[in-house]
């Protein structure tokens, strides 16, 4: 019997919408994560700032945030985790929009036998943000270990790579 993907030629195996699909939300994602970092590290600093150890009432206002942020680590605490969500966000995105259009079609033709103005895509796009945050969740929570390590420790040099290995092996530890 032969494979269920033996009618495709190896360069043509996804249909192009699936690459188009794909190459958009790579794209995407990496533009929205170069350009909304700032805000990104501003909103973990807020949130987290009353449960650790240097951070009690640390900033007030999202503007002051950031301002406070730049004073005590330069640009580069605003760019804290920039590496790590630069393979998240994107891989999210660029996942996302094809099993979405795979899981429609799945939906439509598998589980519902029907096409259903409202079910199809509630479903499909369920389905699909299940897949994608199970994908990138270690990548999440490693970023947020990054932009909040200030708040813990007052260290401003946690952003390089021998640090984001130090907090995946802690994580790692922590989990298994």
């Amino acid at each position: 019997m032969s494979s269920p993907f033996s009618r495709y030629s190896p360069p043509h195996f996804l249909p192009s919408y699936l690459k188009i699909d794909f190459l958009s939300g790579l794209f995407g994602g990496v533009i929205s994560v170069i350009t909304l970092a700032p805000f990104d590290v501003a909103r973990t600093r807020m949130a987290l700032m009353q449960i650790t150890k240097y951070g009690k009432n640390r900033y007030i206002g999202f503007s002051g945030t950031l301002k406070k942020i730049y004073e005590d680590e330069g640009v580069k605490g605003l760019f804290k985790g920039v590496q790590v969500t630069l393979i998240a966000n994107p891989l999210y995105h660029s996942l996302w929009f094809p099993v979405y259009a795979m899981m429609k079609d799945f939906t439509k033709e598998k589980l519902l036998g029907r096409d259903d103005k409202y079910l199809v895509p509630m479903v499909a796009s369920t389905i699909s943000g299940l897949i994608c945050e199970i994908v990138t969740s270690p990548f999440w929570m490693l970023r947020t270990r990054i932009q909040s390590n200030f708040l813990h420790t007052h260290k401003v040099d946690a952003g390089n790579l021998d640090s984001i290995l130090a907090h995946f092996q802690k994580i790692y530890r922590k989990v298994f």
